[in-house]
């Protein structure tokens, strides 16, 4: 219905979702998208948060410009190639409860006090690094992020977090101490998000020129 509504006047729709890999809603697009007569472009952010957010942002700036559908969406592949996205959870207790992994890899976690590091790499979650307390997640996070942006400009950082605003609050000064020009969001995550996660979680995201 609203994608009929939007085209009505011959609008032409970019519908831009989620990551595939967690969830069906941009298969449920693909498949509305069909239903209707107008000119729809269905995309897969590959994303989630702020990786999302970073490619709708543009896409609007650039269609209230005038831009064509074909620059967005060259523009929005662009964003997408060069976007870093980290999640780290400070319990695994909710990802036993949703079913993500046993209590037995739970337990041993818990027992060493394991705060696991993992990346959205082609919209997939992929596990990267555990470390054990919080000065070591930052101390990573901030390497992966001076690896990554040497020689280019950071065009956005976010940090969502899981009722952990310090946590938030000493990763964004540990990345102005490497690169102080650069604006950093900070924001409370989804319920949605939050209640996969566990409380104390952080997605830390970033895209470069």
């Amino acid at each position: 219905e609203l994608y009929e509504k939007l085209t009505a006047d011959g609008s032409e729709v970019i519908s831009i979702h989620l990551t595939g890999g967690m969830s069906g809603t941009v298969q449920t697009a693909e498949s509305a998208s069909k239903m209707v007569d107008g000119n729809i472009t269905v995309i897969d952010s590959n994303f989630i948060s702020y990786g999302l957010g970073f490619q709708v942002i543009k896409a609007a700036e650039l269609a209230k410009k005038g831009a064509s559908r074909e620059d967005i969406i060259t523009e929005l592949d662009k964003i997408r190639h060069q976007t870093k996205l980290y999640v780290t959870i400070d319990t695994l207790e909710n990802l036993v409860k949703g079913g993500r992994i046993g209590r037995g890899k739970a337990l041993i976690g818990s027992l060493l006090h394991i705060k696991p590091i993992a990346s959205l790499t082609d919209g997939v979650y992929t596990p990267e690094a555990n470390v054990r307390s919080y000065s070591a997640l930052v101390r990573h996070l901030t390497k992966q992020y001076v690896q990554a942006v040497k020689g280019k400009t950071v065009q956005a950082i976010g940090i969502a977090h899981a009722d952990a605003l310090e946590l938030a609050e000493k990763l964004k000064k540990a990345l102005l101490d490497h690169t102080p020009e650069a604006l950093i969001d900070i924001a409370y995550t989804t319920p949605i998000i939050s209640c996969h996660t566990g409380k104390g979680a952080i997605g830390f995201t970033f895209y470069t020129d």
